[in-house]
């Protein structure tokens, strides 16, 4: 639909407003998407670390745990979390 002739929709009054509701909705969708991107930071990947098992001979198993931006390994032992040996 075409605007009347002698019209301006941007000078307030019924037609007008349109380009600061505009603006208010952009401001309120940043914050938006702020907001979902710190709960799932928070609540969905809560920790840095990749969890995974090393298999032995004679069916032992071991839990690893990798750093996500590192790359850092460590393996569980019985006396607590230690470096793994480095890869050749």
């Amino acid at each position: 639909m075409l605007p009347r002739p002698g019209r301006n929709p941007g000078a307030g009054g019924v037609g007008g407003g349109q380009e600061g509701d505009m603006r208010h909705w952009r401001w309120y969708s940043k914050v938006l998407l702020g907001l979902v991107l710190a709960a799932f930071a928070y609540w969905v990947w809560p920790t840095p670390w990749r969890y995974d098992h090393l298999g032995y001979e004679g069916g032992h198993r071991v839990p690893v745990r990798t750093h996500r931006v590192t790359g850092h390994e460590q393996v569980l032992w019985h006396r607590g979390w230690s470096d793994l040996p480095a890869k050749p």
